[in-house]
């Protein structure tokens, strides 16, 4: 894959302690052309890519750790209805915290 094809953060936030869960860096990607086509796991895939720089294909599946399908119903349904009171998941995924949110964005904390 090459560089060109990943996504950019649209923040990076680098602390210098760890906090409780050990996180450091945070990345935030905007991955609502994901959702918004129903797709939130191949957007949370495309961010994972980017940080890792790793090919989308080459990642474990999201299915071992997150029941994809209720995520993606989950999140779509929040993106394209009330944005009062956003939903967001978090789960942990090889070394990473990925926090999904209704906002349209990925949460990728090392």
């Amino acid at each position: 894959m090459s560089s060109e094809k990943y996504l950019k953060p649209i923040q990076v936030t680098e602390n210098d302690t760890a906090d409780a869960n050990g996180v450091r860096t945070s990345y935030l990607y905007d991955i609502s052309s994901y959702i918004t086509q129903g797709n939130t796991c191949m957007g949370i895939v495309a961010a994972l890519a980017s940080r890792s720089r790793q090919s989308e294909l080459d990642l474990p599946p999201l299915g071992r750790v997150i029941d994809a399908g209720a995520l993606d119903r989950l999140i779509e349904q929040q993106i394209v209805g009330d944005q009062q009171n956003p939903v967001s998941v978090t789960f942990p995924y090889e070394i990473y915290l990925i926090t999904v949110s209704g906002n349209g964005t990925a949460l990728i904390r090392t």
